[in-house]
């Protein structure tokens, strides 16, 4: 396995697992408060849609990188050289 796909999986893994956490944890606690059975509720859903958000970081991430390096391609001090692993966004 090569290190930019490591280095996908990984950072992938962690993205969402921070996200899906605190977003999970977020909307429990405003849906029902902080209850007795609040930490059941949140781990039940948190195992329910973390592989949801893993699969779409994968999917759609790289196609989100691309869109925000075409916007910001012409910023000053924009790298000329992209970091490892990121596909160059086509000039359309």
């Amino acid at each position: 396995m090569s290190f930019a796909l490591k280095l996908r999986l990984l950072s992938s893994t962690i993205m969402s697992l921070v996200l899906c956490s605190t977003m999970v944890a977020w909307v429990t606690w405003l849906n029902l408060g902080f209850s007795a059975d609040f930490f059941s509720r949140w781990g039940h859903s948190f195992v329910m849609a973390w592989p949801a958000a893993f699969t779409l970081v994968m999917a759609i991430g790289p196609s989100v990188q691309r869109f925000a390096l075409r916007v910001l391609q012409e910023h000053p001090g924009a790298p000329t050289k992209l970091p490892l692993g990121v596909a160059q966004p086509s000039k359309a």
